[in-house]
């Protein structure tokens, strides 16, 4: 009980600094759309009002957040309320990002990712190791979607990600393919068909 009440103070804080931030600087949540600088912004403020520990407790055991880092459980409520609000307003979902909000420092993430643990004689669950992946996934999903809504920054957006990128490339020959009743290349054969047109490195004689 003493957990879920925990959980659902953070849902309720962070969601009323989200939109406090929004009010007080004129940012249109109305719009669901919210862009890159406005969003660190207000990940920064959340996390001034809300996860920042007053300096003492940085020095005793150099921690940047009040979160309990055993406490898994409240770990990914907070991660599923910050993946929901860069949904609901359009914010690419990155680990910096994540780690403005809670304070939590990317170091630790990596640590987490490996299975390790920054407290001596603790070790990271299979859960604290998922964090950053599942941050990674919801990138990538959003990414994904933005390949079919965003034609100018489809080859930009999938030159980053390389499934995203045969995705869009198989979606590129489709697409001339159907025009010209051409039968349809599979992904392995597209990727190798790009590789042969990308220019090829001058080879020098060395001897």
């Amino acid at each position: 009980m003493v957990k879920a009440a925990e959980s659902e103070v953070y849902e309720n804080r962070i969601e009323e600094l989200f939109y406090e931030y929004c009010y007080e600087n004129d940012i249109d949540t109305a719009k669901h759309n919210i862009d890159d600088n406005d969003a660190y912004c207000i990940w920064r403020y959340i996390y001034i009002h809300l996860f920042k520990p007053d300096a003492e407790t940085v020095r005793i055991n150099q921690k940047t957040s009040k979160l309990d880092y055993s406490d898994v459980e409240i770990l990914y409520n907070v991660l599923d309320i910050y993946i929901g609000l860069c949904y609901k307003f359009k914010i690419l979902p990155l680990i910096n990002d994540f780690c403005t909000l809670t304070g939590i420092s990317r170091d630790t993430l990596n640590s987490w990712e490996r299975g390790e643990h920054r407290v001596e004689g603790e070790k990271a669950t299979h859960r604290h190791s998922d964090i950053a992946k599942n941050i990674k996934e919801a990138t990538q999903r959003m990414t994904l979607k933005n390949l079919n809504s965003n034609p100018m920054g489809q080859m930009a957006i999938a030159n980053n990600y390389e499934d995203a990128g045969l995705m869009f490339a198989q979606k590129e020959a489709q697409a001339k393919a159907d025009a010209w009743l051409i039968p349809r290349e599979r992904p392995a054969e597209i990727a190798q068909r790009r590789a042969r047109e990308l220019p090829q490195m001058p080879e020098f004689d060395t001897e």
